[in-house]
């Protein structure tokens, strides 16, 4: 009895259109790019961020995940054309052989730099260090995030005018009622009355983010706080009662008003220390 063999032909997988246009994908990779530029440390830093932001706003205009993960993924690529993918050591932050402390800036020891790679001088300092990385971190990738979403959704709303200069833009959202935040700063800086500087006595408009601002310029600030105290407050490191450290009690002389630590080292064991508290 002969064997009989069935032959299998598999379903193609279907052809996907891109969901943008030639001219509209230019511009959505147009403005990718501008978020992709401002990195710091790799060009590949807010890849994820603006991957997830471009496929957020797919979704919510009714697009599969995976057919708006694919296209996220496709602007992606264009934007990080010519850019060569790091190695996994180099992508690490501790990646990098260094000579000070990451974390307080202590000279680190020349026999340990030797025999092996590293960048603090404690764990207490990695770990301190390592939350501030990591908060600072997430801001920029959630920002990233933000403006790639908005670089999508905008799309579609209609054009309308800045209300202090006048030109014609597409909003991120509804609310929106400047082009840019200098106009929004510039909008709200003109609410503002003039008023008299407390040195000079010259008048001036204040910064809107300043409403309580007393001084027209750096240096009538810097020739009123030389001196009596204003506010209650010491004008100077040299008037500045010593105090005791909040972290190792000790009793250092403060350089500003505010200053609870002698060190940067007592300053990175206190936030290693918070970081720690559930």
């Amino acid at each position: 009895m002969r064997a009989i063999t069935l032959s299998f032909r598999a379903k193609k997988k279907p052809a996907t259109h891109p969901i943008f246009g030639a001219d509209k994908r230019k511009h959505i990779v147009n403005q990718t790019m501008d978020v992709m530029a401002n990195w710091r440390l790799s060009p590949f830093e807010f890849e994820g961020a603006c991957r997830a932001g471009l496929r957020s706003a797919l979704c919510l205009e009714g697009h599969s995940w995976q057919r708006a993960d694919d296209e996220a993924a496709s602007i992606i690529e264009t934007c990080l054309r010519g850019h060569q993918r790091p190695t996994w050591l180099q992508g690490q932050p501790e990646g990098a052989d260094r000579e000070n402390c990451l974390g307080c800036g202590k000279l680190l020891d020349t026999a340990d730099r030797q025999m092996r790679r590293v960048s603090y001088c404690s764990e207490m300092c990695q770990a301190s260090a390592k939350v501030r990385r990591e908060e600072g971190d997430r801001f920029n990738r959630a920002q990233a995030c933000q403006k790639a979403f908005k670089a999508v959704a905008r799309r579609h709303r209609p054009e309308q005018s800045c209300s202090h200069c006048g030109t014609a833009f597409r909003p991120g959202y509804e609310s929106a009622g400047f082009c840019s935040a200098a106009c929004a700063r510039y909008a709200r800086d003109a609410k503002l009355d003039k008023r008299e500087c407390a040195t000079c006595g010259a008048r001036f408009k204040p910064l809107a983010r300043k409403k309580a601002g007393r001084f027209c310029s750096l240096p009538c600030y810097h020739v009123s706080i030389r001196g009596q105290p204003r506010g209650g407050k010491p004008a100077s490191k040299a008037t500045l009662a010593p105090r005791i450290c909040d972290q190792c009690s000790a009793t250092f002389q403060p350089g500003r008003p505010k200053a609870k630590f002698c060190s940067a080292g007592c300053r990175n064991r206190a936030a290693y220390e918070r970081s720690k508290t559930p």
